[in-house]
């Protein structure tokens, strides 16, 4: 198989390497200029553990790898001696997982990291002016205790970095399970931006809900969910266009009658991920070809026509 494929710019190419293109996602672009791909592997089938970038593929569960140019003529079978030693490996990686997880959720609310995010915040009003430019005023920052950090360490390319950073705090009855950090480093763009605090604690999502409210509009990343919050509709902040669990429909459909998805743009990865969101939650989507913040906050859309936008798809059982 030539590597001309390379860089793999669309999952369909994925296919003439004997993978399963049509549950591989597309995760964040790759130093060829392509895209890293993440899905089930063809070994052990494990889900979403696969990862093709920059022409090699692995396996993060049964550690096969290699050239992406060579897989095409590989044998997806696995000896007696390699599942048992996958088996092995999963329980030990899910009690290693497990341990990070409680001692991370620890240092989050034993020292309660958020709160003094948030009082660092009040300090910094370049910060707060930079928020309430994105729509986001005083009266939310305290109510959803965003808050600063001065130092927030991460690595870029391999290279630890230190830049200041914004904290959105996401609680799940009473406790904090996570912190994620909106880098404001002029060179670091699009999803790169945003960072969690700490590892091993996994997605989440951040809920603004407006009391007696049958519906939830659903888009991608806090500040969305906390602009919507401010003109009068229920969100929810999803991290990214594919960041959701698919526990959670439950939940929105217990809470909500209808559930709206309004992702960024429309172009084809962002309109296949809105459906398949919409799809579990029993609800639609709406496609604006913008970013519902800078619609709201500098193109002039009006609160009555997005609720003229929302009421048109909405499916209330009366």
């Amino acid at each position: 198989m030539s590597s001309t494929l390379f860089p793999v710019t669309a999952k369909e190419q994925l296919a003439q390497f004997g993978l399963d293109a049509a549950h591989f996602r597309q995760a964040t672009r790759d130093r060829t200029g392509g895209r890293e791909w993440h899905g089930p592997c063809p070994y052990c089938g494990g889900k979403d553990r696969f990862i093709v970038s920059n022409g090699q593929y692995f396996c993060r569960q049964c550690r096969k790898g290699g050239s992406l140019a060579r897989l095409a003529n590989k044998s997806f079978v696995l000896t007696a001696e390699e599942q048992a030693e996958i088996a092995k490996r999963i329980v030990k990686e899910e009690a290693q997982a497990k341990l990070l997880y409680k001692k991370n959720i620890a240092r989050l609310n034993d020292g309660k990291l958020w709160e003094i995010y948030h009082k660092e915040l009040l300090k910094h009003p370049k910060e707060l002016q930079l928020l309430e430019n994105d729509g986001i005023p005083m009266r939310i920052v305290e109510k959803f205790r965003l808050g600063y950090h001065p130092a927030f360490r991460f690595k870029e390319d391999d290279v630890l970095r230190i830049e200041p950073a914004l904290t959105f705090p996401f609680f799940q009855k009473g406790i904090c399970i996570n912190i994620r950090c909106r880098i404001l480093a002029d060179d670091i763009e699009g999803a790169g931006k945003y960072r969690p605090i700490l590892p091993g604690l996994g997605i989440a999502f951040l809920m603004a809900a407006v009391p007696n409210q049958n519906f939830c509009i659903h888009v991608e990343g806090e500040k969305k969910a906390l602009n919507l919050y401010r003109h009068g509709f229920t969100a929810a902040g999803l991290w990214g266009v594919w960041t959701w669990k698919d526990k959670w429909a439950e939940w929105f459909r217990r809470r909500y009658w209808h559930n709206i998805v309004i992702f960024d743009g429309d172009n084809e990865g962002v309109v296949r991920a809105a459906k398949a969101w919409a799809e579990l939650l029993g609800g639609t989507t709406i496609f604006l070809g913008d970013k519902i913040d800078d619609l709201l906050n500098r193109s002039g859309l009006t609160d009555e026509q997005l609720t003229y936008l929302v009421d048109n798809v909405r499916r209330d059982p009366w």
